[in-house]
Formats: C-alpha cells, structure tokens, sequence
C-alpha cells in the first residue's frame, strides 16, 4: 500500500512538472514570435523602400518555404487530408499572403511604429471571429474589450497629420489586423489533427504557391535593390514568417486563442522602440492614445476574472 501510495505521488509530481514544463515552453514560443514579429515593422520599411510590396510578399513567402522545406524532416510532417486543404489555402491567404501583402502596402506611406499600432488590434478581432466560429465564450467584459481596440484603431486612422482624415495607408493596415486575426481562428482547427509545425508548413507553402506570380519582377528588383533591403528580406522570410509562424502555431495549440492572443499586446510595445533606434520611427501623440486604447481593449476583452467566467472546457483547445 505504502509503495503503491508513493508511486501514485510520485506519477503526479512528474505528470505536474512536464505539465508546467509544457506551459513554459508555449509561452517561450509565443515570446520568440513576439519579438520576431515585433522586428518585422521596420525591417519591411526598410525593405519596401527598394522592393514594392508585391515582390517583397512574394520574396519573403518563398525564402520561408525554403526555409521550412530545410527543416521539415525534423518535423515529421504527415500528408494532409484532401478534406483540410481548403482549410489550409484559407490559412495561407489570410495569415501568410494577404496579412503580408497588405501589410507591405500600408506601410509603403505608414510608419513602422504607426502600423505596428494597428495590427495591435488584430487580437480583439481573434477572439471576436473565435466566439463566432469556434464557439469559444464572448462575455461582455470582451465585447467592451472589443469595442474599446476598435476606437483605438479608428483613432491612429483618423489622427494623422495634425486633422482628421482617413488615410490610404491606415486603411489597408486595418485590412492587414483583419486577415490577421482572422488567421489565427482559420487554423485552430487544423491543429486538432497535425502538428504546430506541420500547419505552419502546409500554411506557408500554400501561400507561396498562390503568391508565385508576385515573383514576375523579382530578379530586375533584387538587381536593382539594395543591401539592406535584400538583407531586410530574407530576414523577414527566415524569422518573422518561417520560425515565428511555427512558435507561434504551437503556443496557439498549447493554450488556446484566447490566452496565446493576450499576449500580443506585447508585439507594438516592443515594435515601437525597435522602429524608433532602427529606423527612426516616431509615432505621433494622437497615434500613440489610439494604440494604448487599442493595447487596453485587448487586454480587457482577454483578461479573465479570478473566478473563471468561462466554462473549463472552453479555455483551452489544445
């Protein structure tokens, strides 16, 4: 009894610690995309100087499937059921071509700072699109959330430039947070049946299949670019899209949209600083109260009260 006893302690401990162990590590891997992604406003900016944005979208899709077709025989990847396949075109146009794509053209007459800003909203657009899709629970404190990142977002638009008026460039920045977090619900479900990178791969590579025709004007444009902007490119392919998007898909199959989204707040707090000794992007005033409404409406469409308000078998899908 006594052995018996001490094995069953034991079997708990161990079963505790890998347990904590895994939480850890899916917060690691939601901190290294975090940082990625942060780095990713000013390195376009520099890139899009050089390269339109159509090709960047294109150059930095395919040196991310590069670099994941490298590294996929660590991954054990499996063939993909034909029945997810539309499921994973979705994921690849909304989270990998369009989000970058559109994001590429904003910041074309945006600043880095001012585009990070926006796409901070994109987590309140998740958890939106999450209870509408995926069922998960949409408490009021969340609609308020929700709606307070959305008069954030329409302030940074609308604030430029000293008058109210609304800008091109703000404009597809929005469009960029709405694929963005719209990429975030799309693949969830596919990470019920394959692994995080396996969905980070068939995602990239999708969108770099339907992103091929960007590539027509790659060679005259990487001929005529300069250093820091190829330099700037293939950075983005490796980091913010090839590792950050499979550190990513596996903290969101680790701990659920709604938590793993919470801590992209994160990604324009840091974004602001990097764009600033970079690049020497500035945010104005206006488009910095517009960010932290932004910041504070994700933070209370996230926030969870100590007694639980949603059921426990909606806080995580992993």
């Amino acid at each position: 009894m006594g052995s018996a006893a001490s094995k069953a302690v034991t079997g708990s401990l161990v079963q505790g610690s890998s347990t904590a162990l895994a939480g850890r590590a899916a917060w690691g891997a939601a901190a290294v995309s975090i940082v990625l992604w942060a780095m990713a406003f000013p390195a376009i900016r520099i890139s899009v100087t050089d390269l339109d944005p159509m090709t960047l979208t294109g150059l930095r899709l395919m040196v991310a499937s590069i670099a994941l077709a490298v590294s996929a025989p660590l991954f054990r990847l499996t063939v993909p059921r034909m029945r997810d396949l539309p499921l994973i075109v979705l994921s690849g146009l909304l989270g990998m071509a369009g989000y970058q794509l559109l994001l590429n053209l904003g910041e074309q007459s945006v600043t880095a700072a001012t585009a990070a800003l926006l796409i901070a909203a994109s987590p309140a657009y998740s958890v939106l699109l999450a209870a509408l899709v995926l069922k998960e629970p949409l408490a009021r404190r969340r609609c308020l959330g929700i709606g307070v990142a959305v008069v954030g977002s329409i302030l940074i638009a609308v604030g430029g430039g000293g008058r109210v008026e609304l800008r091109s460039g703000t404009v597809v920045l929005l469009g960029a947070a709405l694929a963005y977090g719209s990429y975030h619900v799309a693949h969830k479900p596919l990470l019920s049946r394959y692994s995080a990178p396996a969905v980070a791969c068939y995602a990239t590579w999708s969108a770099t299949i339907v992103t091929i025709p960007l590539l027509a004007r790659a060679p005259a444009a990487v001929a005529q670019a300069g250093t820091s902007a190829i330099s700037a490119a293939i950075f983005l392919g490796i980091g913010p899209s090839a590792i950050a998007f499979v550190c990513w898909a596996y903290a969101i199959h680790r701990l659920g949209v709604s938590a793993a989204t919470t801590s992209l707040y994160l990604t324009p707090a840091l974004a602001l600083p990097l764009s600033a000794l970079w690049i020497g992007d500035m945010p104005r005033p206006v488009e910095l109260i517009g960010g932290a409404l932004a910041i504070s409406g994700v933070g209370i469409a996230n926030r969870r009260r100590r007694t639980g308000d949603e059921p426990a078998s909606k806080r995580s899908n992993a």
